[in-house]
């Protein structure tokens, strides 16, 4: 069960001692504060007993073992250095962690509407505590929010969604729906709906929903946001400046008056 900073280090390591440290040489984790992947050092708050563990099999579907106290563990950014929590417990005889984060989640970006924050906060949340359907269901929500908010206002998802695909057919669309990838949109909207629907019955499709997956669910957001709320803003930001360096190089029309 455990999902993921590769299996927690395969359970850190076999047994990571009181004293040990980690260092991760890739980007495990998405930090809340630099608002992206880092790499990060795993410290032993509580060890895991090895007492309790016994020897660890293969597969964490066969796992036989009493139950034990929960061990806790700091993961430090490396970037920023800010310190993540993780609770390891047995769930159902599986390894689980939660990952309880020390700064709020900077959900969205800077011009972000606070409505569209709200769910991708909530998303943000639902992952740190392993629910993956959950947090796939939230990023559902925050597109149709985001839809909502600048203009789409029909009352499903699918038909906000056909919409924006007529606008931008006809060229009606504003300028941050001509540069939104339709494929991507469609392809969130497929994932959420696969998480809240009841799929035949078999809750087993769920596990597709792994943090590579609700990692990529987020690097896509995380563009999607940038070309709707920030990058004409930018641009126009940017060219004021350049206008105002070619201004102020301009000849005073009076210079010569005054000679």
């Amino acid at each position: 069960m455990i999902d993921n900073i590769d299996e927690f280090v395969s359970v850190l390591n076999k047994y990571l001692k009181t004293d040990s440290i980690i260092n991760m040489t890739d980007e495990h984790l998405f930090c809340t504060k630099c608002n992206g992947n880092r790499r990060v050092s795993i410290s032993t708050i509580i060890p895991i007993s090895t007492k309790q563990l016994g020897e660890l099999p293969h597969s964490f579907d066969v796992l036989d073992v009493p139950k034990s106290t929960p061990g806790l563990f700091n993961i430090k950014c490396l970037d920023c250095r800010e310190f993540y929590t993780v609770l390891f417990y047995w769930h159902k005889k599986k390894p689980t962690m939660i990952v309880l984060p020390s700064y709020p989640a900077d959900a969205g970006t800077p011009n972000t509407d606070e409505d569209v924050k709200y769910y991708l906060d909530q998303a943000y949340r639902s992952q740190f505590f392993g629910a993956n359907s959950a947090a796939v269901a939230m990023y559902r929500s925050a597109l149709e929010m985001l839809l909502f908010k600048k203009g789409y206002k029909m009352r499903m998802l699918g038909p906000k969604v056909e919409k924006l695909e007529k606008d931008r057919k006809a060229g009606t669309a504003k300028k941050w729906a001509m540069e939104l990838n339709p494929y991507e949109i469609k392809l969130i909207k497929k994932l959420a709906e696969s998480a809240i629907h009841p799929n035949d019955g078999d809750t087993s499709k769920q596990s597709v929903f792994n943090d590579k997956v609700l990692n990529g669910i987020k690097t896509i957001f995380k563009e999607l946001l940038y070309k709707v709320y920030e990058k004409e803003k930018e641009e126009k930001e940017n060219l004021q400046i350049l206008e105002e360096a070619e201004k102020a190089l301009e000849p005073d029309p009076f210079e010569d008056e005054f000679d």
